[in-house]
């Protein structure tokens, strides 16, 4: 759907996986999926913030959505 590059070599897209709006975020070779994301312009404003931190995410902290959002790894 939409794909961003940012510096230190990590990406972002954000996917439709059957019907789910997800965030494929790559570093390095490590690949991340974040789900739970109600629309592609929820998943667009989360990547904007481009901090990927599960454990202490800008998005989450500063925008407090009504949704969870879930991280996994391959």
């Amino acid at each position: 759907m939409s794909m961003f590059h940012f510096d230190d070599d990590f990406s972002a897209e954000i996917k439709n996986n059957n019907g789910e709006v997800i965030v494929v975020v790559t570093d390095h070779g490590n690949v991340v999926k974040i789900s739970g994301f109600p629309t592609k312009e929820d998943a667009h404003t989360f990547v904007m913030f481009a901090d990927f931190d599960e454990m202490d995410n800008d998005f989450i902290n500063i925008t407090g959505p009504n949704y969870d959002l879930n991280w996994s790894s391959n």
